[in-house]
């Protein structure tokens, strides 16, 4: 991809390169217009001749726009010109709840915390049907008050329409897929529970619970193993804890928790906060 960082596109000046994904690179850039810091993606290049592509990155935007959640990254601005597609958005100057964790684990109230709004955000999605599909730590953002916030719903999916990918290809993160994602079952709120689980463990334990492995090992560990307990590694923690994060992650979408937010009541009363 042509290098953006120090080029001008629409009243923004693209700075430095902060992040890259399946679907696009991220920028930091200035917004001359409205004289503040913004985050820009644009799709990769040679996207713009996949159609599914196309309308997966139309989809992200399209849904950010509509949902208007006070936990979800806010979309400033959308356009597609002859350079590709782009999206702007607010700026993040906490960085993620991976670089967060990257020092050590989160606190319990810390977690619980940031479960709260995440909880919150995700069953907005879900009121409207969307699955988000890629909950990692990654798509877990800050404020400079520490205040979380979701981004990130390119790999999202609209429950009642039929999926924009081929069968056998697989979108999102395979260290979070549950096991009805990787056998391309139906995606529904559980499927979200389960990825949110792992993050959970992952913040509190410091570290994937299927860590050291390969994807092809990563996905067969999803579809056959229990999650290891997490009172081996943190055993401060109530044994509560590892209950909520052991039935968010059931192999069985019907024996995870109903909602995200029976899963965040469940979570504050083991973590007693």
């Amino acid at each position: 991809m042509p290098e953006l960082a120090g080029t001008i596109v629409n009243g923004y000046e693209l700075h430095e390169k902060i992040g890259q994904g399946g679907q696009g690179t991220v920028y930091r850039a200035y917004d001359r217009d409205k004289d503040r810091i913004v985050a820009i993606k644009v799709i990769h290049p040679e996207l713009m001749k996949d159609a599914a592509a196309i309308k997966r990155f139309q989809a992200e935007a399209t849904i950010a726009f509509f949902l208007r959640h006070p936990c979800v990254v806010s979309l400033y601005d959308y356009w597609r010109d002859e350079r590709g597609m782009w999206m702007v958005m607010r700026w993040f100057a906490g960085g993620s709840l991976r670089d967060q964790t990257r020092a050590a684990p989160l606190s319990l109230e810390r977690t619980a915390r940031v479960l709260h709004r995440v909880c919150d955000a995700l069953a907005a999605a879900h009121l409207i049907k969307v699955v988000h599909r890629d909950l990692k730590p990654d798509n877990i953002l800050f404020d400079e008050d520490g205040q979380a916030y979701l981004t990130d719903f390119g790999a999202a999916k609209r429950m009642e329409i039929p999926a924009l990918t081929q069968a056998g290809m697989l979108v999102g993160s395979p260290s979070y897929f549950s096991p009805e994602h990787i056998q391309e079952g139906p995606m529904t709120p559980a499927t979200d529970i389960y990825a949110l689980g792992i993050v959970l463990y992952e913040t509190l334990a410091g570290k994937h619970p299927f860590s050291g492995i390969s994807t092809l090992e990563m996905l067969v560990a999803q579809l056959r193993d229990p999650l290891p307990d997490i009172g081996r590694i943190r055993p401060d923690l109530p044994p509560a804890i590892n209950e909520v994060i052991q039935r968010a992650t059931e192999k069985a979408p019907a024996d995870r928790y109903e909602n995200v937010r029976d899963l965040a009541a469940a979570f504050y009363e083991a973590a007693g906060v």
